[in-house]
């Protein structure tokens, strides 16, 4: 799908690429903006003080398209922070956020504009492609919900990947909102989830962004914050938003009890089944899933085989 209107009428759209070292997959993400059906955008490039071909790359860009707007801080900082010093600079309507190693497909952000300009939607994200370290498809995806109030649905189950999310500028202005810059692992859940809370979503249903899956993940680095980090939301959510918190209490018991699972995957992750099974066992009443890993953790099964079927599950 292209947008057929000359970019003069189309509402300017800033992509966020922040980026620490990102030079093996750096050209094939700027590749992706300018391969955009929609041309109205800027492309803000924050490099977080990379010590690799970043610089070069991201430079040479910016030299031959304006829309490309290079910046570097000479002293690395948190991801919150580096997201938010590039938040300073867009001058867009609306903004979307890409990572060096992902890449859009070429309709992304036509079709991300059309459907938030069809509601009075807070954000709009749709349905992301898992690749892998060679770009190969590992995973087609889906999105399960259609778009409207998704506060409760999102409780219960996160399916925003950021890639694929483009928020309306206003939203953030309005309510002073940004990314907690204390949190490591989750300051986009932090920061969409509010949104969640405030704003009705618009859900695309077609695949518009791929999402590249590492071997070297954060996600893995990081078993250690996810339960911190994730409770840290469900307060925030509960003290700034308590009206929308007490229109889902069924959803956030869920979502509290998930802690507890986090909590326990940690401790997988270090080989420490015994506290595993203890940070299990207030939920496993809850879900089955949660029973039935617990019960697994009382067999000699391999660190390895349970993380891998947790992932695929969760």
């Amino acid at each position: 799908m292209r947008c057929d209107a000359p970019p003069a009428t189309q509402p300017l759209v800033s992509v966020i690429m922040n980026t620490y070292n990102g030079e093996p997959y750096l050209r094939e993400a700027i590749d992706s903006v300018l391969a955009q059906g929609y041309q109205n955008w800027e492309l803000i490039f924050w490099d977080d003080a990379s010590t690799d071909k970043t610089p070069v790359i991201a430079k040479e860009y910016a030299a031959s398209d304006s829309r490309v707007r290079y910046f570097r801080v000479e002293l690395k900082t948190t991801l919150g922070a580096a997201r938010n010093l590039a938040l300073q600079q867009v001058r867009g309507t609306y903004i979307g956020f890409l990572d060096s190693d992902d890449l859009y497909l070429p309709d992304a952000i036509a079709r991300q504009v059309q459907l938030i300009e069809a509601g009075d939607y807070g954000m709009v994200y749709g349905r992301t492609i898992i690749i892998d370290e060679r770009g190969e498809v590992r995973d087609k995806g889906k999105v399960r919900y259609r778009s409207g109030r998704l506060l409760a649905d999102l409780l219960r189950r996160y399916d925003i990947r950021m890639g694929s999310a483009l928020v309306r500028r206003t939203v953030l202005e309005h309510a002073g909102l940004g990314f907690n810059e204390t949190l490591r692992f989750a300051p986009d859940y932090n920061l969409f989830m509010q949104i969640a809370a405030a704003h009705e979503i618009g859900v695309i249903r077609e695949p518009i962004f791929k999402y590249r899956r590492s071997s070297g993940s954060l996600t893995r680095k990081s078993f250690h914050l996810v339960s911190r980090e994730v409770g840290q939301t469900l307060d925030d959510l509960e003290t700034l938003y308590p009206d929308a918190v007490r229109s889902c209490p069924d959803a956030m018991k869920m979502a509290r009890d998930k802690l507890c699972f986090y909590e326990a995957v940690n401790h997988i992750d270090q080989g420490r089944y015994s506290l595993a099974r203890s940070a299990l066992a207030p939920v496993v009443a809850a879900r089955w899933q949660y029973l039935g890993l617990y019960l697994a953790l009382l067999l000699p099964i391999p660190r390895g085989w349970v993380l891998r079927v947790i992932n695929r599950k969760s």
